[in-house]
């Protein structure tokens, strides 16, 4: 008796340590799946806003005047270079409902950066009169993960506080002239709370 228990409990040992191998294993697949699907999202831009049809037949030719239109065309001496675009795969939506969004890959990375640093200095965004977004196209993984700084990041505005985002969610805050590295919002909402809200 004594002897079968010793063994079942030694094969019980060995398929948890087995159990927590394959998990590592699992995870280490997962990340790295990943690291490669926003790797080959790197050059991509996903611009939100923009009225459907606005592109009329040809959307490449439609793009490439629409960055120079929207942030101004002597920030780009020559036209922008873009692979391929075309609106999100959802359904057509119906009238009155807001625009899919259009998915941009530019041939060059630093195209991609001159246009979000861009956007970001000019601020708000219009064509046409409608308010539109650029942003970097990202694994819903990754977009999950930034979004939930997006609390801190609204009281760091409020509170007249530069941040910064970083790749894949970083967020940088600086007080005082000294920069401050949180990868969890949780630690970013206790140093607004302990460093920032008392301070207000």
């Amino acid at each position: 008796m004594g002897i079968a228990l010793g063994e079942t409990m030694d094969r019980v040992t060995a398929l948890e340590k087995s159990q927590q191998s394959i998990s590592k294993e699992c995870k280490k697949m997962q990340d790295k799946c990943q690291d490669l699907e926003n790797r080959s999202r790197r050059q991509n831009l996903r611009l939100v806003g923009i009225t459907e049809g606005a592109e009329g037949g040809n959307m490449i030719k439609f793009l490439a005047d629409f960055f120079p239109a929207v942030l101004g065309a002597d920030n780009f001496s020559s036209l922008v270079v873009i692979d391929r675009a075309h609106r999100t795969l959802a359904p057509r939506l119906t009238s009155g409902e807001r625009p899919r969004a259009i998915l941009v890959r530019l041939h060059y990375y630093t195209d991609k950066q001159k246009i979000l640093d861009l956007g970001k200095t000019k601020g708000r965004l219009t064509y046409k009169g409608d308010q539109v977004h650029i942003f970097p196209d990202m694994s819903p993984e990754v977009s999950r993960q930034r979004a939930a700084f997006n609390p801190v990041k609204r009281k760091l505005r409020e509170a007249n506080v530069t941040y910064s985002l970083f790749y894949p969610a970083r967020l940088a805050i600086n007080v005082d002239g000294i920069r401050h590295s949180f990868d969890s919002p949780k630690a970013a909402e206790d140093f607004y709370d302990q460093k920032i809200a008392k301070v207000d």
